[in-house]
């Protein structure tokens, strides 16, 4: 009668139901080609079973479509499987202690890429089912290890990066987003039950496990504290890093000060924070940096609902929000702290840029956008990288330029501080900016990583995902991170109330769209939030349109 979910990724392992009449533990459940596989059932009872599809290929296809049915039975059902092993995401970077190497990892593709600095050679390192953070070990005999942590498998992997076959697999715990070696722990932030567990290296030993607000995955050690960004929430969970108590949560609230873009003026109707995409501490300005897209703007007289001010806000451990510094357009994602230089490095994902800024000023009160804005560097596409419009259409009318297809979703200094490299994630490269002369970056190389042209209109969607076109702070990924959800907003007109920001995960089997309906397709869909969200400056074109729903249908529920 029926199998689902329908909608499913290729990367991993996935469970599937099936239901229907006289089933019994004989039958197979058959899958067609491209697959070609049958698969032995798992009977509940006559009208319940269950199977497991193994992580395998399936083309060179963004999605196949694969008939399924039971042996021995009548009927079918369409099983829709997402081509990730071959989606190249770059998402997270790192630079070994000596500054020779860099690391970059690929959650889809399971690999961790190796870049030497100085010759550009690139090696792959194979990794567990899923990788999605990584951090760096040095132990007793002072030998260094890149510590990865995974989505599917609950291990730490261990890897001697001069002999990347020389691998210790460390009991841990699947579902992690978020990792942070401190000394001889491995902080490690998992999404299934919200908690934050210390583990001992090398043994995985687990010292302390904390529960925390939703979806945890920002890390920082802060003095004798770890502060947690949790998505969902926006709150800073301040745990000890002796024992993991909770001492405080931290969010900005109503009079939380914000300095420049458009929701400057709506401090009073502050509800609460959004998701701190990036973490940065300052020891000398004891002060925590935090990238978002901005304070909660709640209820107000001008019924204002756009909530979007992508920026760094100032904290406090003891006083807490500071204030919030928006730049009024973009999203800022990472940050890099040159705190002997009072240097803090902002990405931005929506606009392909990278932003200077004094962290005395930054964090003084006297901040603002002029003061502490020391340099904007835009980013540079690759030659031959496509765009999502012609090339006329960008830095025209107040539009941002051809860097917005870049994607810097990462950042990291070098040992000797003079060089910033940026991972460039839509591109496959990574970007080497010249920071010797404090806020004067100036461009210096591009490495690049891998191919992720391989499945095109899917990267272009992407992209489009992640930019603000119209410098309006919106995009997709700003209610949407990383194709999920982001907490509640105050917004959508009609009625215009307090909403929460649902899951891109798996919306092609489920529209119609908003509350009430709006739209009834993914296409209609993208068609009118893509334009809303630029401010029709421009409307999106038929190509847009297409590559953007392609995209946004291609994020399947994570398997259970």
């Amino acid at each position: 009668m029926s199998v689902g979910p329908r909608l499913l990724s290729n990367q991993t392992s996935q469970p599937l139901a099936i239901t229907g009449e006289g089933l019994h533990e004989d039958m197979k459940l058959v899958l067609g080609a491209p697959l070609s596989l049958e698969l032995p059932l798992t009977v509940w009872d006559e009208r319940h079973a269950f199977a497991r599809v193994p992580a395998t290929a399936v083309g060179s296809a963004s999605e196949v479509l694969v008939e399924a049915r039971l042996s021995g039975a009548d009927g079918t059902a369409p099983l829709r499987f997402i081509n990730d092993t071959t989606f190249v995401d770059l998402t997270a970077l790192i630079s070994a202690r000596d500054g020779k190497t860099l690391f970059a990892l690929s959650t889809p593709t399971d690999e961790v890429y190796a870049l030497e600095v100085e010759s550009g050679a690139v090696a792959r390192i194979p990794t567990g089912d899923g990788p999605t953070a990584l951090s760096l070990w040095t132990d007793a005999e002072q030998h260094d290890w890149l510590v990865v942590a995974h989505r599917y498998e609950p291990t730490l992997l261990l890897i001697d990066p001069r002999a990347p076959d020389v691998r210790r697999r460390v009991p841990a715990v699947a579902n992690a987003e978020g990792l942070l070696v401190h000394g001889d722990l491995a902080f490690v932030a998992e999404h299934a039950r919200d908690t934050v567990r210390a583990l001992q290296l090398p043994s995985g030993e687990e010292r302390w496990r904390a529960e925390v607000s939703l979806n945890p995955r920002e890390l920082v050690v802060a003095g004798d504290a770890l502060v947690v960004g949790a998505l969902e929430t926006g709150a800073l969970d301040v745990l000890s890093l002796a024992d993991g108590r909770v001492r405080d949560s931290l969010e900005p609230g109503p009079g939380t000060p914000i300095v420049g873009g458009g929701t400057a003026k709506y401090a009073a109707q502050i509800m609460n924070g959004k998701a701190p995409r990036g973490l940065a501490w300052s020891a000398k300005a004891a002060t925590l940096f935090v990238a978002s897209i901005g304070p909660n703007i709640g209820p107000n007289a001008d019924k204002m609902e756009v909530s979007m001010n992508g920026g760094v806000g100032a904290v406090s451990l003891k006083k807490g929000w500071l204030r919030h510094l928006g730049f009024g357009a973009g999203v800022t994602e990472a940050l890099a702290l040159d705190d002997a230089r009072g240097l803090l490095y902002a990405s931005d994902m929506g606009l392909g840029l990278v932003r200077v800024l004094d962290l005395k000023k930054l964090a003084g009160p006297e901040a603002g956008v002029k003061t502490a804005l020391v340099q904007t560097l835009p980013l540079r596409p690759p030659a031959g990288f496509p765009l999502v419009r012609p090339k006329e259409d960008f830095d025209v009318k107040g539009r941002a330029g051809v860097s917005l297809h870049t994607g810097p979703r990462a950042l990291a200094l070098s040992p000797d501080r003079k060089t910033l490299y940026v991972l460039e994630r839509f591109t496959g490269t990574v970007a080497a900016l010249d920071v010797a002369q404090a806020g004067k970056a100036t461009w210096k190389a591009q490495w690049k990583l891998a191919d992720t042209l391989n499945q095109r209109p899917r990267r272009l969607g992407q992209v489009l995902y992640h930019a603000d076109l119209g410098r309006t702070a919106m995009s997709c990924d700003a209610c949407h991170v990383e194709g999920h959800s982001e907490g509640v907003l105050f917004e959508k007109t009609m009625p215009l109330r307090i909403y929460r920001s649902t899951t891109v995960r798996g919306s092609r089997e489920t529209p119609p769209f908003f509350t009430p309906a709006s739209t009834f397709s993914m296409g209609e869909t993208s068609k009118v939030v893509g334009g809303r969200n630029r401010y029709h400056n421009p409307d999106p074109s038929p190509a847009e349109i297409e590559a953007l729903t392609l995209y946004a249908s291609l994020i399947p529920t994570l398997p259970y």
